[in-house]
């Protein structure tokens, strides 16, 4: 339905054409799927799956769905397979924790970030580290904890990352070598991500996020928060959405300083179920916000998800640019 409205209003006649017309504009992040009015989530569907880890902090799904890794404080990854239903555990030589972790888009690699100040590039076929030009299969340009890294969309070994010392940098994978460092944030980055394009989003304790223009070294930065920023996903090259410690949830557009529409305490309040007179705000009489500990967006679509510390889930739809 979307390809055949896009199809019409672009003047195109429909068919073969049209569909590799519409594809190349998605991959080229210039079509956006409205997707959010037509998923359903079935409860009796979903898997739940017991990991023996002394204490999960991240995970990253293969884009061919086949695969996920996840990591842990003491150092070890852990990969599920979809399909076979098993695990297998990976230890490195130099074990740290590990805060992030991320896929590319050919399931050829993943980077896994740690607190040692490393980023590690794992091959996912044969779950080893790439050793190819340091001989230890990491990458160290980082002065403190790495907690953030995402694979740029399209480009297989296009890495970014985030850490402590206030600096997101980029990194080539394929030839295991830095690239450049972005400057900007007055506090330690907590999370960047980025599509295939030019720009990247990232947050910082300084309570500001930034939005970056890569290929000419620009920054923009963006009304703080009342709170921490600690989680951000771009949804599109013009929208993006937030996440702070105080549960609140605020989606912006990239020319706009303030968010365009923001939802204080997404996941109400410890022990207090929202009123049935509020869509998203629960009784403002309770002393505790439910942090926000996780969130993604969908590529190039009207929909984003965020978890709570307590580990549920809830997802917010797009509505207009503005919802």
């Amino acid at each position: 339905r979307i390809m055949e409205s896009e199809s019409d209003h672009s003047g195109n006649e429909g068919g073969e054409g049209g569909l590799l017309h519409l594809e190349n504009l998605y991959k080229k992040g210039k079509l956006k799927r409205d997707i959010a009015r037509h998923v359903q989530v079935d409860e009796t569907e979903t898997h739940t799956i017991k990991v023996r880890a002394r204490c999960l902090t991240c995970v990253s799904v293969t884009k061919d769905d086949k695969a996920a890794f996840m990591g842990d404080k003491t150092g070890d990854i852990i990969k599920f397979d979809m399909q076979s239903q098993k695990f297998v555990t990976l230890r490195a030589d130099v074990r740290s924790t590990i805060y992030d972790i991320s896929c590319n888009d050919t399931n050829t690699m993943f980077a896994t970030a740690h607190a040692d100040s490393s980023v590690a590039i794992w091959d996912s076929r044969t779950c080893k580290i790439i050793d190819r030009v340091s001989g230890t299969g990491k990458l160290y340009s980082h002065r403190g904890p790495v907690y953030s890294v995402c694979f740029q969309k399209g480009k297989e070994s296009i890495l970014m990352s985030a850490g402590k010392d206030r600096s997101v940098k980029m990194w080539a994978c394929d030839e295991m070598v830095y690239m450049r460092t972005l400057y900007g944030h007055r506090s330690s980055v907590l999370k960047v991500h980025t599509l295939g394009g030019q720009r990247a989003i990232s947050v910082s304790e300084d309570r500001q996020p930034r939005m970056w223009k890569i290929d000419v070294d620009s920054t923009l930065a963006y009304a703080p928060a009342y709170s921490c920023v600690d989680g951000c996903a771009l949804l599109s090259e013009h929208h993006f959405v937030t996440t702070t410690t105080d549960g609140t949830l605020a989606l912006f557009h990239r020319e706009k300083q303030k968010p365009l529409f923001t939802i204080p305490a997404a996941h109400g309040y410890h022990n207090d179920p929202a009123p049935e007179t509020s869509d998203f705000a629960p009784s403002f009489g309770s002393s505790m916000e439910e942090t926000l500990a996780k969130r993604a967006g969908l590529m190039l679509a009207d929909k984003a998800l965020a978890r709570k510390q307590d580990g549920k889930g809830e997802d917010t739809e797009e509505n207009n640019g503005q919802e």
